[in-house]
């Protein structure tokens, strides 16, 4: 028993069970947990702080089990969290830890805190940079000097001496003190030998090394399979060099069998079989090669005869082997079907998104641009947008709609839909002063009416109650009431032929004869009367009479813009549906042209001081965006089809579903659009500009495309011309950010093309040539026109998109002596037009034009024999030399292997927002309340006619109201000055732009 001592003996800790540390030589375990180590001894050392142990004998030391396991425990970064060594210097909040203790930072631990047993515990980052700083180069240098002895030192069978005499001259102190010594002479002897057998070895094509022992049954399982295979691979690679052709032959002879031995191992061709298979198998790159390569002979032979040829082998391949033989076929390879890992449904992300950009959900700026980032850290820009209402509200909306319109349909949980909403940004509604005057106005009455209820003397309960109710109307006009608002229906609120009708004349009304107005709403009805209880609180008020005229003069002005407001978001869900109308039955020959204003250009120098800041005027430029349906080229289906059919192999299931629901929409509707900027220095934004950028336009377009016969114009503030803004605007900012001034017309036409320009937009650069005009038009109460019919005896005249049958107003009433057009003066014109679809907005780059044919995979991968090398990519081609060009491109299709649901919400987010096509309303189905009449107090009955615009006739300042101005501003000096630095400013500016339009 003493013999058999452990080498990290401990009272109490030591089990009875031992074994020598030589057959620990060539045990498999896991090497990650235990940076730099070689072998299991050298870890069982370093773990018990041996870092300067001189040599031993392998073969006479022992270990117990206790100490094996204790000390091959391995320490994954991912179960144990937490640092090691932060517990063990006992500091308050332990770190993260992120990798193991190597050697070094052992031995410093060792000797610095004097920390037993460290070597591959976990460490953080910042204990590892303290280490650093108290590491010794000398310290370490000398333990991987002393360590050297653990990868040289071998027991060879042939060693002249007796183990006993090994093992004393093993335990001499002065073993390295002596060089002569005739162990370590043996020991170098032993080394050059094995040495000399590996050089051979690599002479004769192999790469597997010697490995020596001197207690073969000692051995465990495996490692009697490593020793047998690295054996025979040397006496193979001998009897080949003695025998050349007959090596197998010479084998036979040499080590004959016993008769009662299988004749299949008899036989002298199952031994070269046998290594040729065990070879294909080592050279396979994949588990799916090598399982196809053992079916051939598993079947055949048992596990131990394969396992002595291919010694990794273990059972569970070796069964797997037999199974796939059984199942598949012998030797058959089996191609991997890339499998894109997807928890959700493509049709759930799309339903939602198409939501959220709808028109009553979110509004597009003309300014401004947000960046989505992906988990790439891919960037996709996209336009600026509005969202009406909070998240909470949309989510709602969105469940409430799919469960009146999409029964049965499975939608994404709460959580992830507010997640989509965060990462898909949008601007928060704050001034809309910019975007609608009759919300900004109608947000501001609101606010009045709050502060007249604060105003008055109530108790806490009938204040929470009118406040609540007026802040839910607020929300509702926003939201929900263009969403109940529909051509017909029972409630006069919602009803848009009851409200835009006009009782005065048949022309402009149409009957409501197929439904009567029964119902009401309810959100409607809570918030008249609200408005009406406010009216009767104000009026009961008790106080200074002057005090209550001024609250019910608040009132009614806050009343009537909230009216307003509720009127325009009527008249503009009527408007959109018109839009609707004309893209659903517009023919080929008809183009529809969208009008818009951008906002001005503020002169801008990359560099300039402060003082240029002001007084500056803005470039005008004029947005015209131009739709029209595709052409359908019948001959050309047949092409499109075989192309789609080859590039089949590159398309996801994912982008598969998109395409499919892309197409369903498209099929009916499909438009392609163009854009057209002009560009004017310094001209009034009036009716002779705009007819002149519509003659422009016009006359080009006809002069592009003969065929063009008809066009629908219609002037939108918020629209689509709003997106082609924002990018425009961002592709200037990026050409003045290059140390370019867009100061001017030119400039700004400069900036837009810059880059190869935007895509389907033409930029040009104008002047206007104002005429003479003689004639003279008169149109009386054009003010309450919305909708114009230019036909051929006359101009027919809507007050709503169809109510009633118009009123034709005949040319010979309208216009007195010849028309003269003002026309633009095109600086540069460009004759090129092109038009894209908006259905392929977000195109993949072209091919190659150098690629040929053959470059293109087949559908049928059995017949494309070069696979493209790099990971993830799935081309694979015929010929070698086209996968050369392939990999000298570089152009890799790869297959995603997962899908983020982020990821692919803020790509059709992207998609929906940077697309030209026309938004559609998703309109969903009223919430109609029967409700009995007594409960609520008499309210004033809507009227036909009740949603259309209101003319409110100019009003002028009063005597007394000037006379109060001039005397607030008449000894003013302060006032006076300003104004005069103000003119003094703007003449400069002045002179300067006409200077520079005079070098120019």
């Amino acid at each position: 028993m003493c013999e058999q001592k452990c080498f990290f003996f401990k009272e109490g800790i030591c089990s009875s069970d031992t074994m020598t540390l030589n057959s620990l030589r060539y045990e498999q375990i896991n090497f990650k947990c235990f940076p730099g180590a070689t072998s299991c001894i050298e870890i069982l050392l370093l773990s018990d702080d041996h870092f300067y142990q001189n040599p031993i004998s392998l073969q006479s030391t022992f270990v117990c089990s206790a100490h094996k396991q204790e000390f091959l425990k391995q320490y994954w970064p991912s179960t144990y969290r937490k640092c090691w060594l932060c517990i063990a210097l006992q500091k308050p909040s332990p770190n993260t830890s992120e990798r193991n203790i190597n050697a070094d930072q052992a031995l410093t631990i060792y000797e610095k805190f004097h920390i037993r047993h460290s070597y591959g515990k976990t460490i953080c980052a910042r204990c590892r940079f303290l280490l650093t700083t108290y590491s010794n180069i000398d310290n370490i240098q000398h333990h991987k000097e002393a360590f050297e002895w653990i990868n040289d030192i071998v027991t060879s069978e042939d060693n002249s001496t007796t183990d006993d005499e090994s093992d004393d001259s093993y335990e001499e102190p002065q073993f390295n003190t002596s060089p002569y010594s005739h162990i370590q002479s043996t020991s170098n002897l032993d080394k050059k030998k094995r040495e000399l057998l590996n050089e051979f070895l690599h002479l004769c094509g192999s790469n597997k090394q010697i490995k020596i022992t001197n207690s073969y049954h000692s051995l465990q399982k495996q490692s009697k399979a490593n020793f047998l295979s690295c054996a025979r691979n040397l006496i193979t690679h001998i009897f080949e060099f003695l025998a050349r052709n007959e090596s197998d032959d010479v084998q036979q002879d040499l080590f004959p069998f016993d008769k009662d031995s299988d004749a299949m191992v008899n036989d002298r061709q199952f031994a070269p079989m046998m290594r040729g298979i065990a070879e294909a198998y080592d050279n396979a790159e994949n588990w799916a090669t090598r399982r196809s390569i053992l079916s051939i002979v598993a079947p055949k032979v048992n596990f131990s005869v394969l396992q002595s040829f291919i010694p990794g082998i273990n059972h569970y391949r070796f069964t797997s082997a037999r199974l796939h033989a059984s199942d598949a076929g012998t030797g058959v390879i089996i191609e991997r079907v890339p499998r894109v890992i997807c928890r959700f449904e493509p049709a759930q992300i799309m339903h939602f998104i198409d939501f959220i950009v709808s028109n009553y959900v979110c509004t597009d700026l003309p300014y401004g641009q947000q960046t989505l980032m992906l988990s790439d850290g891919t960037k996709l820009h996209v336009p600026n947008t509005i969202r009406n209402c909070n998240s909470t509200r949309i989510i709602n909306q969105y469940y409430q709609y799919t469960t009146e319109l999409f029964p049965g349909f499975s939608v994404l949980h709460e959580s992830t839909l507010h997640k989509i909403l965060d990462e898909c940004k949008a601007s928060t509604r704050r001034a809309l002063n910019c975007i609608n005057y009759f919300a900004a106005n109608g947000s501001e009455a609101v606010d009045t009416l709050l502060e007249l209820i604060n105003s008055l003397n109530l108790d806490k309960s009938e204040h929470h109650r009118l406040t609540s109710n007026l802040k839910k109307g607020k929300q509702y006009l926003k939201t929900d009431f263009k969403v109940n608002v529909t051509r017909t229906s029972r409630v006069r609120d919602h009803c848009i032929c009851f409200s835009l009708s006009d009782p005065a004349s048949n022309a402009f009304s149409t009957a409501c004869s197929d439904h009567t107005h029964d119902q009401v709403c309810s959100e409607c009805l809570y918030l008249a009367q609200t408005l009406q209880d406010i009216r009767q609180l104000i009026q009961d008020s008790k106080g200074d009479e002057e005090e209550i005229k001024r609250k019910m003069y608040k009132f009614t002005l806050a009343y009537d813009a909230i009216q307003a407001w509720k009127c325009h978001q009527l008249r503009a869900v009527n408007q959109d549906l018109g839009r609707e109308c004309i893209l659903d039955i517009i023919s080929e020959d008809v183009i529809y042209l969208n009008l818009d204003f951008a906002m001005k250009w503020i002169p801008a120098k990359y560099r300039e001081p402060q003082s240029n800041f002001f007084g500056k005027r803005g470039v005008t430029w004029h947005i015209t965006v131009v739709s029209r349906k595709k052409k359908q080229e019948p001959n050309n289906i047949d092409m499109i089809t075989d192309i789609q059919e080859q590039d089949s192999n590159t398309i996801t299931e994912l982008e598969e579903d998109f395409i499919e629901s892309e197409e369903e929409k498209t099929n009916l509707n499909d438009f392609e659009h163009t854009v057209f900027i002009h560009v004017i220095d310094q001209c009034p934004q009036d009716s002779k500009l705009v007819v002149a950028i519509i003659a422009d336009v016009l006359e080009r377009l006809k002069t592009y495309d003969d065929s063009i016969e008809q066009a629908c114009i219609r002037s939108d503030n918020a629209g689509s011309s709003d997106r082609f803004a924002a990018i425009l605007k961002s592709h200037v900012r990026r050409y003045l950010n290059e140390k370019h001034d867009v100061t001017n017309a030119e400039q700004f036409v400069e900036a837009c093309l810059s880059y190869g320009g935007v895509k389907n937009v033409n930029v040009v650069e104008c002047r206007l040539k104002p005429v003479r005009q003689s004639a003279k038009f008169q149109l009386n109460h054009i003010k309450k026109f919305r909708n114009f019919c230019f036909e051929r005896h006359g101009i027919r005249v809507f007050r709503a998109w169809d109510i009633g049958e118009g009123v034709l107003l005949p040319y010979n009433k309208l216009i007195y002596g010849k028309v003269n057009i003002s026309l633009l003066d095109v600086i540069q014109p460009s004759s090129i037009i092109n038009f894209g679809s908006s259905s392929n907005t977000n195109s993949p780059p072209e091919k190659d034009a150098n690629l040929n044919v053959e470059s293109i995979e087949s559908s049928n991968k059995h017949t494309n024999l070069f696979e493209c090398p790099e990971e993830a990519c799935i081309c694979s081609y015929i010929k070698y030399g086209n996968l050369l060009r392939h990999l000298a491109i570089g152009h890799h299709r790869k297959m995603p292997e997962k899908l983020i649901l982020l990821d692919t919400a803020k790509k059709l987010y992207h998609s929906k927002l940077v697309a030209a096509e026309n938004k559609t309303v998703i309109s969903l189905s009223p919430q109609h309340a029967l409700l009995d009449p007594n409960n609520f107090d008499q309210l004033p009955q809507l009227n036909m006619g009740w949603g259309l615009p209101v003319v409110r006739p100019p009003v002028r300042f009063s005597i007394k109201q000037k006379q109060f101005l001039d005397e607030s501003f008449k000894d003013d000096a302060a006032v006076n000055e300003t104004i005069e630095r103000l003119a003094l400013m703007r003449d400069v500016n002045e002179i300067a732009e006409r200077a520079s339009r005079e070098k120019r």
